[in-house]
C-alpha cells in the first residue's frame, strides 16, 4: 500500500511539471520574442512586473489596438515591442490618431513589423546592426543613462529630438505628435529579462520612469504574437491545464486509504494549485 501511495505521489508531481511546462513554455511563444508572456531571457515579463509595482500606475495587457480607446490618452502610455506579425495600416493610423489626442507611445522595434507606424511618425529604419553594444540616452534631466542594445536599427527622423546614441548612430528619438509624444527606439531588446537581470536594470527603470511621465495607465500591446503550441492557450487558467491532477486525486481516493501523511501531501498540492492560479490571474491582468 505504501508503494502505491508513493507511485501516485510521483505521478502527480510529474503531471504538475508537465502542466507547468505546457503553461509556461509550449503555450507561449518563441523564447526570443519580447512578450510579457515570455519568461525566458528574451521576454519582457520582468519589466512588466516592475512597471506593475510602480506606485500610482495601473498596468494592463491589450490584444487589440481598438482597446486603447478605452483609456484616456492624456493619462495613458502604450508600449509596443516588435509584434511578430506586421502592424496593419489601419492600426498604425489609429495609434497615430490616439497619440495626437494626447497619448504617449513607446515604440521599440528593430524589425519591419511596425514599419507602417514608423512611416506615419516620419521615422526611417536603417539596416540592422548585428552586434551588442552600449547606447547612451540623454533625457530631460540631462543625465546620460547607459542601456544595452542588441541587434538594433539606427534611425533617421524628419523631425524630433535624438535621445540615444550607439557607436555614433542615433537609435532613439522623441517626437511631439499633436498633443501627444512618441518615443521610438530601434531595438526591442532594451527591456528584455536578460538585461533586467543585469547591472543595467537600474538605468532601464530610471529611463522608463521618466519616459512614462507619471501616466496613470501603462498598456502593453500583445497583439500580433505567434504562439508555438495552441493559439490562445496562454489565456487559459492554470487549473484547466492541471485537470489531470484533479482526476487523479479523485481516482486515488478510491484506491488508497488516506492517512495523515497522504492528506498532508494533497493539502500541500492543493495550496500550490491555488497559489499558481492566483499568480496566473495576476500575470494575465
Amino acid at each position: 500500500m505504501s508503494s502505491t501511495r508513493t507511485l501516485i505521489a510521483i505521478a502527480m508531481i510529474l503531471l504538475l511539471v508537465i502542466a507547468l511546462h505546457v503553461r509556461i513554455k509550449l503555450g507561449i511563444i518563441d523564447p526570443q520574442t519580447p512578450s510579457v508572456y515570455n519568461l525566458d531571457r528574451g521576454g519582457v515579463s520582468s519589466f512588466y512586473f516592475t512597471m506593475s509595482r510602480m506606485q500610482g500606475v495601473a498596468v494592463r495587457i491589450i490584444k487589440s489596438v481598438d482597446e486603447i480607446d478605452s483609456y484616456p490618452p492624456l493619462h495613458t502610455a502604450l508600449i509596443l515591442a516588435s509584434p511578430d506579425y506586421p502592424l496593419s495600416a489601419e492600426d498604425a493610423k489609429e495609434i497615430t490618431s490616439w497619440v495626437e489626442r494626447g497619448g504617449l507611445l513607446v515604440l521599440l522595434d528593430e524589425t519591419s513589423s511596425t514599419r507602417s507606424l514608423m512611416e506615419r511618425l516620419g521615422i526611417r529604419q536603417q539596416d540592422l546592426v548585428r552586434e551588442v553594444t552600449t547606447a547612451f540616452c540623454r533625457l530631460s534631466n540631462k543625465s546620460s543613462l547607459p542601456i544595452v542594445v542588441n541587434y538594433y536599427t539606427p534611425l533617421d527622423a524628419e523631425q524630433g529630438v535624438p535621445l540615444c546614441f550607439a557607436d555614433g548612430r542615433v537609435v532613439a528619438y522623441s517626437l511631439i505628435i499633436g498633443r501627444g509624444t512618441a518615443y521610438v527606439l530601434g531595438d526591442s531588446s532594451v527591456i528584455i529579462n536578460e538585461h533586467m537581470g543585469s547591472p543595467y536594470r537600474e538605468f532601464i527603470v530610471k529611463m522608463f520612469a521618466e519616459v512614462l511621465d507619471n501616466r496613470t495607465y501603462v498598456l502593453f500591446y500583445e497583439g500580433g504574437r505567434r504562439y508555438l503550441f495552441v493559439p490562445g492557450i496562454e489565456r487559459l487558467p492554470i487549473l484547466i491545464l492541471l485537470a489531470p491532477f484533479i482526476g487523479l486525486r479523485v481516482l486515488s481516493s478510491f484506491v488508497v486509504q488516506s492517512d495523515v501523511g497522504t492528506r498532508m501531501l494533497f493539502l500541500a498540492l492543493t495550496s500550490m494549485f491555488v497559489l499558481l492560479y492566483l499568480v496566473t490571474k495576476l500575470y494575465q491582468r
